[in-house]
């Protein structure tokens, strides 16, 4: 494991989902889930938006249905060539949170599932418990 991979706080899967950027109340950046933690994403895009730009992302879950779908805001902390990166600010609402949580879980390595298990009870939302 490398020392940037040891200094998360929460455990990062590979997950293929398409996502999208709202600013201004408006879609913005259309693009696919290249991995997820319950602190952030990472999105394979064409588009961009500066580092710092504050975001609302959407998770499509059901393949574009718009039933089930995580909502979170956040804000820009990278961008490369083909994507950027995302750190979550507020999951919207309690049923995001929890298909966040499942969604990380199910695509879990075998070998992580408990990793991930004791990062959801350590942590209140995004913030550790105190």
């Amino acid at each position: 494991m490398d020392s940037h991979s040891e200094q998360r706080e929460f455990t990062r899967v590979q997950v293929k989902l398409q996502a999208e950027l709202l600013t201004g109340g408006k879609v913005f950046i259309k693009g696919t889930l290249g991995d997820i933690s319950m602190k952030g994403m990472y999105l394979t895009c064409e588009g961009t938006l500066p580092i710092d730009t504050p975001c609302q992302v959407m998770l499509i879950l059901d393949g574009g249905q718009g039933a089930m779908c995580v909502q979170a805001t956040g804000r820009v902390q990278r961008i490369e060539t083909g994507g950027l990166a995302l750190q979550f600010t507020e999951i919207l609402g309690q049923e995001s949170a929890q298909h966040l949580q499942n969604l990380i879980l199910l695509n879990s390595r075998d070998d992580l599932v408990e990793q991930v298990e004791q990062e959801f009870c350590e942590h209140v939302g995004l913030k550790g418990k105190d």
